[in-house]
């Protein structure tokens, strides 16, 4: 380190970050609890937080040692009580997560096909959630130009992979025997319609622009810092950039499923969130982890008083 940052230095590699985030977590979530379909939610976090360790790890996305982003994730998702629901929606960041392990898997894979079909798997799952995130395919299939996996074989492993759910899924409505009009409103949700931003709330206004802030901030540092990473690993991250990129376009077009994507770019967010300041050592690192703790105290406490006022 050129300049001596011992807090952050202690934050982004210390042992007791995550212990203490785990802490954190558990007295917000005590604090917002709205009873037992909560526990569904706190599981999803509790193993996405769990598979963002796996994911650094699996791919080095990060060249130290660090929980960071498995701590930023953890701490923002107990922060914000209106993601402490179980719906449909829960399973968006657990889908999301998957698809990453099998796309980055397939990073000039000779096996490329079976990570591709994983994939695209997860994709028609997420599909059948929120039918309008099916227009990240084309996107997919671009990105794996990038990952070197792009072949006429993964190519059909992908559309199969997309298409399977949706098998199941028709086998299952021909045998309750709605499957026509359950087609027909699948086909009506994936026209596209004007965004209703009066669907969301004051503290999941304050929660996007605080994150989009903070997203940014540590998405375009981290893209500075890695020309001293491998190969590889520049090409995931920027595989993650373009993903993060969509899954903040599919949030302002879609604020109906707002509380399934948000904890979507949280997961992107946590990984640059942890590159840059685990790699990072100046006067501006410093500044802007003292900068983005205000911010995360200012989210943490509107939140909380909006849940109680509203409840």
């Amino acid at each position: 380190m050129s300049v001596k940052n011992r807090f952050q230095y202690q934050v982004a590699t210390g042992r007791l970050t995550l212990p203490v985030a785990i802490l954190l977590s558990l007295v917000f979530c005590g604090i917002s609890f709205q009873g037992w379909e909560s526990l569904g939610a706190w599981f999803m976090c509790a193993c996405v937080t769990y598979l963002i360790i796996e994911l650094n790890t699996t791919f080095a996305l990060i060249r130290t040692r660090t929980s960071l982003p498995s701590a930023f994730f953890l701490v923002c998702f107990s922060v914000c009580p209106f993601l402490h629901t179980f719906g449909a929606g829960t399973f968006l960041p657990l889908l999301f997560i998957g698809m990453l392990f099998s796309l980055f898997r397939s990073f000039e894979s000779p096996s490329a096909s079976t990570t591709i079909y994983h994939a695209f798997c997860c994709v028609g799952i997420i599909g059948i959630i929120v039918p309008q995130t099916l227009y990240l395919t084309p996107v997919l299939y671009l990105l794996m130009i990038q990952l070197r996996s792009l072949n006429p074989r993964t190519f059909f492993a992908g559309v199969l992979g997309l298409l399977t759910p949706y098998w199941l899924g028709s086998c299952y409505l021909l045998y309750k025997g709605n499957w026509l009009e359950t087609a027909q409103e699948f086909r009506q949700q994936l026209i596209p319609v004007i965004p209703d931003y009066n669907l969301l709330g004051w503290d999941q206004y304050l929660s996007l622009g605080i994150l989009l802030v903070i997203t940014l901030l540590c998405t375009a540092q981290s893209l500075t810092q890695t020309y001293q990473d491998k190969v590889q690993t520049r090409i995931l991250l920027r595989t993650l950039m373009a993903l993060e990129i969509i899954v903040i376009a599919f949030i302002l077009l879609l604020p109906a499923s707002f509380n399934g994507l948000f904890p979507m770019l949280l997961i992107c967010a946590s990984i640059f969130f942890g590159h840059f300041f685990a790699l990072v050592f100046n006067r501006f690192t410093q500044i802007s982890l003292w900068v983005i703790l205000a911010l995360l105290g200012i989210m943490t406490l509107f939140n909380v008083w909006t849940h109680f006022y509203t409840i």
